[in-house]
């Protein structure tokens, strides 16, 4: 009674689990489908690649984390088929934020230190990192073929290295947020209003991401420093559902909430551009009609003056 009762509880947190990432997914592919319909000289080029490229991966992430639930919902035992998935998973959500974190980067160093498109600068170390992380995903999926016991001190390594790698990422969100919050703080702006609420976002957000991605490390932690487990509802909620998933929904709306600033922004331009250009169109059209209009006069009092002298 009380193994099925613990099944039937694991399997409401798969179902749960299932629900909320297909969700995401669905909103998700939906924002896609709808930015079709924008015109792409709304956005930098280097926006625009990090929003493609985030959407992208986090799709993937979506997809592969969904299956896995499934997985272990029809087959609770753990086999290297949910293991293969869990690791393309996480690897894909680290590729993801380690992006966002690119970018924040970028932000940073061109607003402030007018250093150009810092981004592209260190794209190589974006790549080198992310290469690096697949590289060691593959090596140990070779070495848990091998050993597919879960006892194996390979696995308790493997798990060290994705907590390093998930407490980078937390390190990374909280300097370069905290960078642009006293930077944005230290500014000289008279639209204080606006400012403070720039100043809020960025606090709200580098707290957030910095204690999700924390949070997934510690919860990892504890079976390999104690030997013992969180109970299943513990563990995949804030082992997986909320440090994975609230930073992804964060991100979305906030890339999706500039894009459409970014789109009214740069409508309003156009609006005023057209309507200066319509203003100069119609100058030039009375300029033109004044002058007509003097041409025609002056040309009848000239040929007035002159019938005359010829008289």
């Amino acid at each position: 009674g009380i193994s099925m009762a613990i099944r039937t509880e694991t399997e409401v947190i798969f179902i749960i689990g299932i629900i909320i990432h297909a969700i995401v997914l669905v909103a998700l592919i939906g924002l896609v489908v709808l930015g079709f319909r924008r015109r792409d000289e709304y956005f930098s080029s280097l926006a625009y690649t990090v929003r493609t490229i985030f959407r992208g991966t986090i799709a993937i992430y979506l997809a592969v984390r969904i299956t896995w639930l499934i997985l272990h919902l029809v087959a609770p035992q753990h086999s290297i088929v949910t293991f293969i998935l869990n690791r393309f998973a996480m690897s894909a959500l680290l590729t993801s934020f380690t992006l966002v974190i690119f970018y924040w980067a970028e932000r940073f160093h061109k607003n402030y230190f007018e250093t150009g498109k810092f981004l592209p600068k260190v794209g190589g170390v974006f790549v080198g990192v992310n290469f690096s992380m697949y590289a060691i995903q593959i090596v140990f999926l070779g070495l848990f073929i091998k050993w597919p016991n879960r006892d194996h001190v390979i696995y308790d390594i493997n798990i060290f290295i994705d907590i390093g790698l998930t407490a980078l990422v937390s390190l990374g969100f909280f300097i370069y947020g905290w960078l642009l919050f006293w930077r944005t703080k230290k500014t000289d702006d008279s639209a204080v209003e606006s400012r403070d609420k720039e100043l809020t976002k960025i606090l709200v957000f580098t707290m957030t991401f910095t204690t999700c991605f924390l949070c997934k490390a510690a919860i990892f932690s504890y079976r390999p420093l104690t030997g013992n487990y969180f109970p299943s509802p513990v563990f995949y909620l804030f082992g997986y559902y909320i440090p994975e998933l609230v930073p992804t929904i964060f991100q979305i709306i906030v890339s999706e909430s500039s894009t459409k600033q970014q789109v009214r922004d740069t409508k309003f331009i156009d609006d005023l551009y057209a309507e200066s250009q319509d203003d100069i169109v119609s100058d030039r059209e009375e300029k033109a009609r004044l002058v007509n209009e003097a041409y025609n006069g002056g040309g009848s009092g000239y040929m007035t003056i002159d019938n005359y002298q010829r008289k």
